[in-house]
């Protein structure tokens, strides 16, 4: 049995890795002024161009999809509400992902029972409803991380069980069949490798009996047999999702740099072997490339526990890291690249009193209220606009919370790179889906009631 509402935080992630980014984040906001809620307008959505379509979390707990219009809204967990699986029971969904070429969504379906989880299923569709699949389903343990393989013929995904001290990495054929199980960590992460057939992990625990973290490639290469591990030569710093080049030659991860101890963000060649330093670091690092592989950004700062610790964006070319940077100096907690590679979307906490939401009646709860400031930072010119503060869902925040690992498997951006989707929450419990447009020209709009809302890639 599982007890339900645990699936919402995976304690699997140790506190201090979840929240290192946002607890000094949270240490900084005192200084920084407040800013206004998401605005909206319902002006110039109609002509837009639309691009791609956005997957999101209901709150009535079921996935949809719908463009920016917020028009064509499709209920893809719809055909599993079956009256007769309901007698007595409950039935929701949670974590939807995209396949990287936008035609299927994988999520999660939970049946409850009081406060017992009683089964958990793993889905695909198609992303206008049809072909619905079961692809994994247990009574013992669930996903709560979902990740696509490049190909979209396989899924990875993250599994827990109650009670459990480590996670597992399991993996299933897109159109169903026998789950494989990789690994086990507490926490663990990865990123897949544009063959396919390799996974580069990442774990602080690698198994029961181990406590020194792995850094490794696992080949799984031939189906149903055991995937081969090739362990890397790098003692890891602290860092979360690795992360391979746009072309999977060369490596992204943090580590000792075998100088007194030093660390840096690392270059890798696919083999695992160290190329070169691109930058020293102090404290936890997270990190991304731009989707054309010519620019790396990360974050870095010092450990949550000092507040005046300096804390910023750095964006650098990995052929030339001593040359031109680009440094955005707040307390960034997380970012995103755009698809074009140019702009990156970051997130920088606010500390406010009005609670009040978009269509805000003017009454608002007492008391300070965790606020994020949207920015957008032009790569090329080096010019950042603020372009929307928001009061952020539960679900958005542990979305920020792993951020980089969601990098590697999801986006906000619309696949054009003009438009961002956000997930705030709204007056009298009411959480939002929302579009940010990206110039800052036009305001900020309402789109339907959700928690949590991710774009598809195409």
């Amino acid at each position: 049995m599982i007890l339900k509402g645990g699936f919402k935080t995976p304690g699997i992630f140790n506190f201090w890795r979840r929240g290192w980014f946002f607890l000094l984040a949270l240490a900084l906001v005192a200084c920084i002024p407040s800013r206004l809620n998401l605005p909206q307008s319902p002006l110039f959505h109609s002509l837009e161009r639309k691009s791609g379509l956005i997957v999101y979390v209901g709150q009535d707990g079921n996935i949809y999809t719908l463009d920016q219009e917020g028009k064509h809204q499709t209920t893809l967990s719809g055909e599993v509400t079956a009256p007769e699986a309901l007698v007595g029971r409950e039935l929701f969904f949670q974590f939807p992902a995209w396949s990287p070429d936008g035609r299927k969504v994988a999520f999660v379906g939970f049946v409850s029972s009081g406060p017992i989880i009683e089964e958990v299923t793993l889905y695909t569709v198609s992303r206008n409803g049809q072909d619905l699949v079961e692809i994994w389903k247990s009574s013992e343990q669930f996903p709560f991380y979902l990740y696509w393989s490049p190909d979209g013929k396989r899924l990875s995904f993250l599994a827990t069980a109650p009670g459990a001290s480590q996670a597992t990495l399991q993996i299933v054929p897109a159109g169903g069949g026998e789950a494989q199980v990789l690994g086990t960590g507490a926490p663990i992460y990865w990123d897949w490798s544009p063959d396919n057939h390799t996974l580069l992990i990442h774990s602080d625990k690698s198994s029961a009996s181990e406590d020194e973290p792995l850094l490794a490639f696992l080949n799984i290469r031939a189906e149903g047999k055991e995937p081969v591990e090739k362990k890397l030569d790098v003692r890891p710093a602290r860092f979360q999702a690795p992360a391979y080049s746009p072309d999977g030659d060369e490596l992204l991860l943090a580590g000792e740099t075998g100088q007194a101890g030093n660390e840096g963000l690392l270059l890798l060649d696919k083999e695992g072997h160290i190329k070169k330093v691109l930058a020293s670091i102090e404290g936890p690092v997270a990190f991304g490339w731009s989707p054309d592989g010519e620019w790396v950004a990360y974050v870095n700062g010092r450990d949550a526990n000092s507040p005046d610790a300096p804390r910023s964006l750095v964006v650098l070319d990995p052929q030339d890291p001593e040359g031109t940077r680009t440094s955005i100096d707040e307390v960034v907690v997380a970012f995103f690249w755009s698809p074009n590679s140019q702009r990156i979307a970051y997130f920088v906490p606010s500390q406010g009193t009005n609670t009040a939401s978009p269509d805000s009646n003017g009454s608002s709860p007492t008391g300070p209220e965790l606020y994020l400031n949207l920015h957008i930072l032009d790569v090329r010119s080096k010019k950042s606009l603020l372009v929307a503060s928001f009061q952020p869902t539960e679900d958005f925040v542990n979305f920020l919370f792993y951020f980089d690992q969601y990098q590697r498997s999801a986006t906000i951006w619309s696949p054009d790179s003009r438009n961002l989707v956000v997930s705030a929450r709204r007056d009298q419990g009411k959480s939002g889906i929302f579009i940010v447009e990206a110039s800052g020209n036009l305001e900020s709009r309402y789109l339907t009631n959700g928690i949590l809302a991710l774009w598809s890639g195409h």
